[in-house]
């Protein structure tokens, strides 16, 4: 009687867990497309601080920061903290930095990283005209790794929902 039970409460903790693993995995591929649309809203907001109000690259980035839900907050504050530490990082060095950080916490993926961290060659280091253009450019190719994780999600998410229970059983 005993061992029937055991069995019938592993089989339940097997199903449950390997269900767990898919919707983890689901929930991931959910995640990427939200967290590049909300970069893109920051960088935005970035582009607008720069342009319009003339604020430091360390202020701007702070008052993004506070409006910005995790992980991109992290980037942007992490960022900051760095330039203003006072141990003279380039822009180029503290954004590097920060992107370890954050690349911990974010549901993106190499290439996602790749297009973030070649941003941050040269970040403080041309006039206003060039930062905006590099802006620009980011926010397009953001845009367009948006695109392929929402049909990526559109395409996998139930998929691997769905595998999960059926491994499980």
């Amino acid at each position: 009687m005993a061992a029937a039970v055991l069995k019938v409460l592993g089989a339940c903790l097997l199903v449950f867990s390997s269900s767990f693993f898919g919707n983890l995995i689901a929930r991931n591929l959910a995640a990427r497309p939200e967290q590049l649309r909300k970069l893109r809203t920051s960088l935005v907001m970035l582009e607008t601080e720069i342009n319009y109000s003339s604020t430091p690259l360390p202020a701007a980035l702070d008052k993004i920061a506070a409006n910005a839900e995790s992980p991109i907050n992290i980037l942007l504050r992490e960022t900051s903290h760095r330039l203003r530490r006072g141990e003279g990082l380039t822009a180029e060095e503290a954004w590097a930095e920060a992107l370890l950080l954050f690349r911990a916490k974010a549901a993106l993926n190499s290439q996602d990283l790749s297009i973030l961290r070649d941003f941050g060659v040269g970040l403080g280091q041309s006039d206003k005209k060039e930062q905006l253009k590099k802006l620009r450019l980011i926010r397009e190719q953001l845009y367009v790794q948006e695109n392929q994780a929402e049909m990526e999600r559109e395409k996998n998410q139930r998929m691997w929902q769905t595998m999960g229970v059926l491994i499980g059983l």
